[in-house]
């Protein structure tokens, strides 16, 4: 997205389609292990994507850096791949 916000996609599993209906401007809580705070971060994917039927549903988010412990992992730690 840019040097100081990154994109984080989660893949959405045909199971949990019907539970990941949003609207535009909202936020996804997210917990890290290891981590005790909660991060919110805006959803930034349209929602039509986390109901694909081809396989490929998503929910994206929109993480700009920020010494909050969450935003921080997102920047200097997650890796693809990894499991929230």
């Amino acid at each position: 997205m840019s040097t100081t916000v990154k994109r984080v996609d989660f893949i959405v599993p045909e199971y949990g389609r019907a539970a990941a209906n949003f609207l535009p401007g909202q936020w996804l809580d997210v917990e890290f292990d290891g981590i005790d705070t909660i991060g919110g971060f805006s959803l930034c994917s349209d929602p039509s994507d986390a109901q694909r039927t081809d396989g490929k549903a998503f929910v994206s988010i929109a993480v700009k850096i920020a010494k909050h412990p969450p935003a921080r992992h997102v920047h200097e730690s997650l890796m693809e791949g990894d499991k929230v």
